[in-house]
This record gives C-alpha cells, sequence and structure tokens, in this order.
C-alpha cells in the first residue's frame, strides 16, 4: 500500500500508473490533478497514457459534480466516471479531503 500525498504525491500517483501500464480506478477524487502547478507533469502524463491506452474509471466526489468539465477536459473519452452521493462529501471532509482546496490551491 502507497500513501501520495502534496504535489509529489500527485506526480508519483502519474508515474506509478504509467509505470504499471493499466486502467487506473478512483474513488472519491476531488480533482487535485487540476492544480495550476501540475500543469506540466499533467500534460506529460496525459500523453503518455494516451499512447499506452490506459483508460480510468473514477467514482467522484459529490463537490466535483459542479464542474464536470474539468473532467472531460482532460481525459476525453479515456475516463468514464460517475459521483458519489452528497451524503460520502462530509466522510472525506471529516478525513481531512475538501474540494475547494485544489479548486483554489495556495499559491
Amino acid at each position: 500500500m502507497y500513501i501520495y500525498r502534496g504535489l509529489e504525491g500527485q506526480k508519483n500517483i502519474f508515474r506509478d500508473l504509467l509505470r504499471i501500464g493499466e486502467d487506473g480506478y478512483f474513488i472519491g477524487a476531488k480533482g487535485g490533478w487540476e492544480d495550476p502547478r501540475l500543469s506540466s507533469a499533467r500534460g506529460s502524463f496525459l500523453k503518455e497514457a494516451q499512447k499506452k491506452n490506459i483508460h480510468f474509471f473514477g467514482l467522484y466526489d459529490y463537490e466535483v459534480k459542479s464542474q464536470p468539465d474539468i473532467i472531460i477536459e482532460h481525459f476525453g473519452a479515456h475516463l468514464q466516471y460517475r459521483f458519489l452521493p452528497e451524503v460520502c462529501t462530509y466522510l472525506l471532509r471529516w478525513v481531512g479531503y475538501s474540494y475547494s482546496k485544489f479548486k483554489h490551491p495556495p499559491t
């Protein structure tokens, strides 16, 4: 089991997904890849993932439902997704995750 944290953690997720070369599955995702500081790493990752025909399947947090275009914009046809019920948002907040952290990252 691996624990990924912060921007470097997100980059390590990208690297691990490419290294393994299998489809990626996400539960409770908050859209952390949208952080502007990851734009270069995200672009390289998505380009390589498309070359390797890696697909993504996500159960996103309910809060992300208000901005589904950010999900589709980068992943396109390589992503199938749905949203968790709103009650799950409170659980994810309890463990310390919030969509607003990624929507408006600190500078």
